[in-house]
């Protein structure tokens, strides 16, 4: 009986060092950004944004680090990045890696038009609304580009993509 115990604690203890070590493993890096768009009579479209200026520490004391980037409006190709609204209305969801979820998300967007003059707009962002990661768009026939801003407790991570509604 005392083996099976033994048996049990040690089973059970070796569980609980998998599981945590698959939620450090999880906090090592910044998590990667996926952003979907749903809208009526159109296929869903799901795009991995880009991940830009990011400041981590993990909590378990691994090696920090720092990334600079451009500013969204100075990214160079937004093809990988672009979703294509064809609809009236529709819905982009933001889901990070790992179902690691922050502690703030916030949204800023800006015409395309300024893409390559980021110096010219970069304080007239628009604030989006996020409702539980999602965010709500409709086709007026412009071209966005999105900057999303997300904390944790490990640090922040900028990401970019791109909602071209023209027709």
């Amino acid at each position: 009986m005392s083996k099976r115990i033994t048996f049990l604690a040690a089973l059970l203890l070796l569980l609980t060092a998998i599981i945590g070590c698959s939620e450090q493993k999880a906090q090592q890096t910044a998590p990667l950004l996926a952003v979907t768009l749903n809208a009526d009579n159109m296929p869903t479209q799901r795009v991995q944004a880009s991940q830009l200026t990011t400041s981590w520490s993990p909590k378990n004391g691994e090696t920090a680090y720092e990334i600079d980037s451009l500013h969204p409006l100075d990214l160079s190709d937004y093809k990988e990045i672009t979703l294509r609204l064809d609809n009236v209305v529709g819905e982009i969801e933001i889901e990070f890696s790992d179902n690691y979820s922050p502690l703030s998300v916030s949204i800023q967007r800006w015409s395309a038009e300024y893409i390559g003059r980021w110096e010219d707009v970069i304080d007239n962002g628009e604030l989006v609304d996020v409702e539980q990661h999602r965010i709500f768009v409709n086709n007026d026939g412009n071209d966005y580009v999105y900057q999303i801003y997300a904390t944790w407790e490990e640090g922040s991570s900028w990401y970019a993509f791109r909602l071209d509604s023209r027709n």
